[in-house]
């Protein structure tokens, strides 16, 4: 009966710990503050955890706050915990990436957002 407990004990404290799992953002290509002599032909993120393409919200927005590309737009790749977005030619400039975890499916909604520039 002892066993049973510590073994029911442990068996709810892993998916307590489970359930509160969040995915971030770990790096991406242009990265935070990044200043880029030339534009990128991709946007590529890496998340903390493998995801699917309707599970994350990406954004890219041009100095003005205008859309530019997300990962809602065609082509985009989505591997295990990478997501690449091609992007149309840059100018130089200022610019934003916004993303978002959907709370309704990894339990918690995370987001951030960066910038880079282009010279």
């Amino acid at each position: 009966m002892r066993k049973l407990l510590i073994a029911s004990l442990c068996a709810a404290a892993l998916v307590s710990t489970a359930a509160q799992a969040h995915t971030f953002l770990d790096h991406a290509t242009p990265g935070a503050d990044a200043s880029l002599a030339a534009a990128p032909a991709q946007l590529v993120l890496v998340f903390t955890d493998s995801l699917e393409g309707d599970q994350v919200r990406v954004e890219l927005l041009d100095g003005a706050g205008h859309h530019l590309a997300s990962n809602a737009d065609k082509n985009v790749l989505v591997k295990d915990d990478t997501m690449t977005i091609p992007l149309p030619k840059l100018a130089p400039g200022e610019y934003r990436v916004t993303w978002s975890i959907d709370p309704h499916l990894r339990g918690h909604e995370t987001s951030g957002d960066y910038h880079f520039k282009i010279k």
